[in-house]
């Protein structure tokens, strides 16, 4: 059960990021272009700050994944599987 839940929120997680327009590497390189508008860069640092606490809460889950006992993909055994919104 635990598996299944931490593959669901490790697939979350990569949507959320997927979803961005941007990666992380061009947010910072886009940062240190000195000519940037103060709205942009300030909407840029917001969402740079968003896909860290993406980045971070997907390596966490991915610890606790390879943490488990068994790395076979087991199916959540619920008669309905939880489903994150």
């Amino acid at each position: 059960m635990e598996r299944a839940v931490l593959d669901q929120l490790a697939d979350y997680f990569n949507t959320r990021l997927a979803a961005y327009p941007t990666t992380l590497a061009e947010d910072e390189s886009m940062l240190t272009d000195g000519s940037l508008n103060p709205k942009r860069r300030v909407a840029t640092q917001l969402v740079r700050l968003e896909k860290k606490m993406l980045h971070a809460c997907l390596q966490a889950t991915t610890d606790f994944i390879n943490q488990l006992p068994d790395h076979s993909v087991s199916p959540c055994p619920a008669p309905y599987a939880p489903s994150i919104k």
